[in-house]
């Protein structure tokens, strides 16, 4: 047995630490897992592809679920799709991506239906 010293859970392989910008992933089997308290797990057909590293966030597509929150931009390519957003060092639970606002900020929701405006990092 395996146990993931940030969130908790055990996995019965080895899991693999995947590193993505300033955000860690765990993959067992080709299905990826969260770091977080509340764990996201990944589609097995959720490939790299569907993965967008931005820095201080990563972003997961998921191309199979309807969007789970109000979308702030209708010209980003995965628009209409749920997008799940894992933030660097917040162990504690994934939010749902709504979309980027000008200036590089994004907004998310997590699964309380609270929403929050991240800013962006490489602002200062």
């Amino acid at each position: 047995m395996y146990i993931d010293l940030y969130s908790g859970h055990l996995y019965t392989r080895k899991p693999k630490v995947v590193r993505l910008g300033d955000v860690q992933l765990l993959e067992v089997d080709g299905i990826y897992y969260s770091r977080t308290r509340e764990l996201y797990k990944s589609r097995r057909s959720t490939s790299r592809t569907n993965i967008l590293t931005c820095g201080h966030y990563v972003r997961i597509v998921d191309y199979f679920s309807p969007p789970r929150c109000r979308q702030v931009n209708e010209d980003d390519v995965t628009w209409g799709y749920d997008c799940v957003c894992l933030l660097a060092g917040d162990h504690d639970t994934y939010y749902h991506y709504c979309g980027m606002l000008t200036g590089g900020d994004i907004v998310i929701v997590d699964n309380d239906e609270k929403y929050y405006l991240v800013e962006d990092a490489s602002k200062g």
